[in-house]
């Protein structure tokens, strides 16, 4: 598991459903992903709802975790 993935789990859990948040993950390959919810976590797969998208990260893969105001 990756205490990344469980940092990010754990601050969206900690927050109300109302609270407006935007976040990214930067991962390991050079790409980023911009996301404002959490849908699941587990087997290592972080699925991640983007304004259009929803996005599937090897949670491994992540490097970094930035919350934007």
């Amino acid at each position: 598991m990756s205490n990344i993935a469980d940092r990010i789990v754990d601050f969206v859990q900690s927050k109300q459903p109302d609270e407006n948040r935007y976040m990214s993950v930067h991962l390991s390959n050079g790409d980023s992903v911009s996301f404002s919810s959490v849908l699941s976590y587990e087997n290592d797969v972080l699925v991640i709802k983007a304004e259009k998208r929803t996005h599937f990260v090897d949670a491994n893969s992540i490097v970094d975790f930035v919350i934007h105001n």
